[in-house]
């Protein structure tokens, strides 16, 4: 049998190493993988992962980078260095892009939220909508919550622009209401920004807990594994350190019909042999 391994990786500033270790221990008694593995960089992938990534061991390496959703910095700085894997690397889709993570959502918000109530529920993204995946998954999530509960009022916005947390928050008409931040793992800049944005308004926020930790985010890594692990033997796609972009979803057009997102996946071969070639 080829031996595998799953990587998980992502930045370890706020609590983002604790995020994927907790995964890992529990993605350990629910995956036969032969090892799972953590990798986290600070600031600048490019230049802190090469020496870590050329000693992940595995033929077959699956990697999920831990984020709602693809950023500028995976794309063109983590992703180009998984060239320096030994083994034939599949790169897995966002666990933020999973339908389930709309249930963990949900979860969350009912936390907040008495039963007979249905307060307005305002879902912030990260950054902006500038890069097409982040405004694909938050409209995504948004449009599912609204439909399925646990709010019938909801409110996509971002942290920076178009539109601003701000921006939203005005336009509610209501006492209080909740707000709950895309993001995988906590950064006290982006905690703190959105805090003091909400304590300025009219409205009384409820923030909920954070959502990198829940269960159902580890049970969207396995789906995508498994997923993954099917298609197994996929031909490679791409070799090197550049590997092919995906196609990106339109933006700023209405999310893709049903449940369905717009979503990508790559393989690729690593480098093989001795480094420093």
């Amino acid at each position: 049998m080829t031996d595998e391994t799953l990587l998980l990786i992502g930045c370890g500033r706020g609590n983002g190493r604790d995020v994927l270790e907790t995964h890992a221990e529990r993605l350990e008694t629910q995956t036969e993988t032969d090892r799972i593995t953590t990798v986290t960089y600070d600031t600048e992938p490019e230049d802190e992962l090469a020496a870590t990534l050329s000693k992940v061991a595995g033929e077959r390496v699956y990697v999920m980078v831990l984020e709602m959703a693809r950023t500028p910095t995976t794309e063109h700085a983590l992703i180009p260095q998984l060239a320096h894997i030994p083994g034939d690397v599949h790169l897995c889709r966002p666990p933020g892009r999973s339908a389930i993570v709309t249930n963990v959502i949900a979860d969350v918000v009912r936390d907040c939220t008495p039963a007979d109530e249905s307060s307005p529920l305002v879902v912030v993204g990260r950054g902006s909508p500038s890069t097409p995946y982040s405004r694909a998954v938050t409209t995504y999530h948004a449009n599912r919550l609204e439909r399925r509960g646990p709010a019938d009022d909801v409110h996509p916005c971002y942290l920076l622009e178009d539109p601003a947390v701000e921006a939203v928050t005005e336009r509610l008409q209501c006492e209080s209401a909740v707000a709950v931040g895309l993001w995988m793992a906590d950064s006290p800049l982006r905690n703190d920004r959105l805090r003091s944005t909400l304590s300025g308004c009219h409205t009384e926020f409820t923030i909920t807990r954070p959502i990198g930790k829940h269960s159902g985010i580890t049970t969207a890594i396995l789906a995508e594994l498994c997923a993954q692990q099917t298609i197994g033997e996929a031909t490679v796609t791409g070799v090197g350190p550049h590997p092919p972009a995906p196609a990106r979803p339109s933006v700023g057009g209405p999310p893709p019909a049903g449940d369905q997102l717009v979503t990508e996946s790559r393989s690729f071969a690593g480098r093989r042999g001795p480094r420093g070639e």
